[in-house]
């Protein structure tokens, strides 16, 4: 049996979120040497979709990416989305004021726009690692009209740990509430998650699930991890994302990415997408 589709998490993943390090050229090589066998890589991001597509650009990708968790399906290279699952705006507007009642300001995300009630400190970080920046609109459940694709909140732990007990406990039936890392925290619809996404995007494919590699380092990749045939953890992953792996590979400063991809090689595990 051999690989046909393989999905990447981004930040800690393809490259290393800690010290900003750009996509390797070990990592490019090794991507770009899968794709010529036939075989396809895609990412599966907590990023908004224009925020993921230079990571296309510099691997070479031309199959749909996920983005938002996996609430967004969209096509690298025309720019058009082809799946989405956005929180209902009554509901959104609900989480926007729980999340303003523990004292904390949320990022909401509507499509490709990042609205902030005001530029701070950690709003501004988040534009740096994103590279968009934010329109700050004062009042956001006057401002957040349409329905939004995701819902962020940055913080320390313990403001964090807040949110998450308080949006989980009124809320948490209608929502994924993923505390990615201590200091954030991602809210989107259920049905947005990478597994689904994943899921579906293998099947518009034609791939079987057996056929499918999913790569991350954090909590909110588990549910690919475990979906799909191979699942593979960074060596920088928390245990609790290790333990759900089949594999676990170097840190992404190590290279892991590419460490993966040519063992896969080595060993005859990589299959062209349209193969019998």
């Amino acid at each position: 049996m051999g690989y046909k589709l393989i999905a990447f998490d981004l930040d800690g993943t393809l490259h290393d979120r800690a010290s900003g390090t750009p996509v390797t050229d070990k990592t490019k090589e090794a991507v770009k040497k899968v794709r010529e066998m036939g075989a396809e890589v895609t990412i599966a991001t907590g990023r908004m979709f224009n925020s993921t597509l230079p990571f296309c650009s510099q691997l070479g990708l031309t199959v749909p990416i996920i983005c938002y968790q996996g609430a967004l399906i969209g096509d690298p290279v025309t720019q058009e989305v082809l799946w989405e699952k956005p929180i209902p705006l009554p509901l959104a507007h609900q989480v926007i004021r729980l999340i303003e009642e523990t004292g904390v300001s949320p990022f909401v995300f509507v499509r490709d726009h990042f609205y902030v009630r005001a530029r701070t400190p950690r709003v501004e970080s988040y534009e740096h690692t994103l590279q968009i920046e934010a329109d700050p609109v004062g009042d956001l459940t006057e401002h957040v009209r349409e329905a939004p694709t995701k819902v962020v909140v940055t913080g320390e732990d313990h403001q964090i740990d807040l949110v998450v007990d308080r949006v989980r406990s009124r809320l948490g039936s209608c929502l994924s509430i993923i505390k990615t890392y201590s200091h954030l925290c991602e809210i989107g619809h259920p049905e947005g998650s990478k597994a689904l996404a994943l899921k579906r995007l293998a099947g518009q494919l034609n791939v079987r699930r057996e056929e499918t590699v999913a790569v991350g380092d954090s909590l909110n990749d588990v549910d690919m991890i475990r979906w799909a045939g191979l699942g593979v953890a960074m060596g920088n992953a928390p245990p609790e994302v290790q333990s759900a792996a089949d594999l676990v590979v170097r840190p992404a400063s190590g290279d892991g990415v590419a460490q993966l991809l040519e063992g896969l090689m080595a060993r005859g595990q990589i299959s062209p997408l349209l193969s019998d």
